[in-house]
């Protein structure tokens, strides 16, 4: 399943293409869970019925033929399953335990989890700002595989999930936003205050509360319950458009105030990737996200897609993989990490 390299050319994945707002807007995703009528959730079922809810789901897809592979997780080392969860394909849950089934779309963007909290899970990802295109791929594969299984719903509470909070519509939206003039600016609460609706809710990259690497945030729906499904994406994605709004006007601001401030930040994170050999995951999420601001504020020509891809594929899993030795020590990894994003960027000649 895994690409014998890590040249960014060759790895599949959302982060390959542009999108709407992508000079704010990083990536979207939209998930729908589901659970079979007559079994238990899957923290409470039996081995013998978790792989009776699985086989049964498995030849689901088979039938419906829509050209997507399917995985044991027990099949892939330890480094593939945590660069499918630094993708964000897979949970990190996911990656320690066992008889675990995913399901994987060519291009990447199409990701479902067999038995994780819920029997099924379905996501789909997208650059820049593209909810109803996300939402409409995983609204039509669920539509056939709701033809071929029998889905635990109610008049009541629409589709039952484990999580009562995901009950409903059982979907759950959330957007990536890259904010850092609102945030230097000290109007990024402000900002949230004004554009988020009660059903949503903000959080830092990586799940930080306090703060967020390199000012990335996202914005996700905490209740799937109370809304049609085109209600909740209606509604994200006029709050995200606030949030872009709002983005764009602070970084004319910060320009104004502070131009030679940001290209300095700009130009020397530049360096520091051109010249640097050693390159810790923080520092390398700092440095891409200022790089990032500078090619929106058009002062450099690099490439943004690479830009995300690296935030994403720099990730340490990714890095013991191109290196080809899990048990590699931080120094040799934060090496490679440099190398790495240098050649990438074009800063190796």
């Amino acid at each position: 399943m895994m690409n014998s390299t890590l040249s960014l050319k060759e790895i599949p994945g959302w982060f390959r293409d542009g999108g709407k707002e992508e000079d704010v807007v990083i990536s979207t995703r939209v998930r729908l869970s589901r659970n079979l009528t007559g079994f238990l959730f899957p923290n409470k079922m039996e081995l013998k019925d978790e792989e009776r809810v699985k086989n049964i789901i498995v030849e689901a897809f088979e039938m419906t033929d829509g050209g997507m592979d399917i995985f044991s997780v027990d099949s892939l080392n330890s480094i593939e399953r945590r660069m499918l969860a630094e993708r964000n394909l897979i949970s990190q849950n996911f990656t320690i335990t066992r008889n675990k089934t995913f399901i994987l779309s060519k291009d990447q963007k199409t990701a479902c989890m067999i038995n994780e909290h819920d029997h099924l899970l379905i996501a789909e990802y997208r650059s820049g700002l593209d909810l109803e295109d996300a939402y409409s791929t995983v609204n039509i594969l669920e539509s056939r595989l709701e033809k071929l299984l029998d889905f635990a719903v109610s008049f009541e509470f629409g589709y039952l999930n484990e999580n009562i909070r995901n009950s409903g519509t059982g979907l759950k939206v959330s957007v990536m936003l890259h904010l850092p003039a609102l945030v230097n600016l000290s109007l990024f609460d402000r900002a949230i205050k004004s554009s988020l609706e009660g059903e949503f809710t903000v959080k830092g990259y990586l799940g930080n509360d306090d703060g967020s690497l390199g000012d990335i945030y996202q914005i996700s729906n905490g209740l799937a319950i109370g809304n049609k499904e085109e209600e909740y994406i209606d509604k994200l994605a006029k709050t995200c458009i606030k949030l872009v709004d709002y983005e764009r006007q602070a970084r004319a601001e910060l320009v104004h105030r502070k131009k030679i401030e940001l290209e300095d930040r700009h130009y020397r994170s530049i360096g520091l990737i051109k010249h640097c050999r050693l390159l810790n995951s923080a520092e390398a999420v700092s440095a891409l996200t200022d790089i990032r601001l500078g090619i929106v504020l058009g002062w450099s020509k690099m490439d943004i897609g690479t830009v995300n891809s690296l935030l994403l594929l720099s990730q340490k899993a990714h890095i013991q993989y191109l290196i080809g030795n899990s048990d590699s020590d931080n120094l040799i990894i934060d090496s490679k990490r440099a190398e790495m994003i240098r050649n990438s960027l074009g800063l190796d000649k």
